[in-house]
């Protein structure tokens, strides 16, 4: 079976100790997205502390995710007709209860 998205946490995970993706890293999440795997960072961070490793990974040209705190799930953003706008839109997810 396939790989088709990989998950991971930010903190100590994704980042090294000075909270930096390593070139190595980056360069193969970077491969891994160019050949169709999806991409979803989460954390416990607000949405906003997780755009700039967003950004850093291309996730908004390959249709990455994230999860923030406040079960917060975020996506590209788009218009209403269909076009991508920078950025990520987030909304709330059902709580588990």
């Amino acid at each position: 079976m396939a790989i088709k998205a990989i998950a991971m946490d930010i903190d100590g995970t994704l980042t090294n100790d000075q909270k930096v993706i390593s070139s190595r890293t980056r360069k193969k999440l970077l491969a891994a997205q160019e050949s169709g795997i999806k991409l979803i960072l989460a954390s416990g961070r607000p949405a906003w502390g997780l755009h700039a490793l967003a950004q850093e990974l291309d996730l908004q040209n390959h249709d990455g995710l994230l999860v923030a705190f406040k079960r917060r799930a975020c996506g590209r953003r788009s218009d209403r007709r269909g076009a991508v706008r920078s950025g990520y839109a987030c909304r709330r997810i059902a709580s588990p209860d």
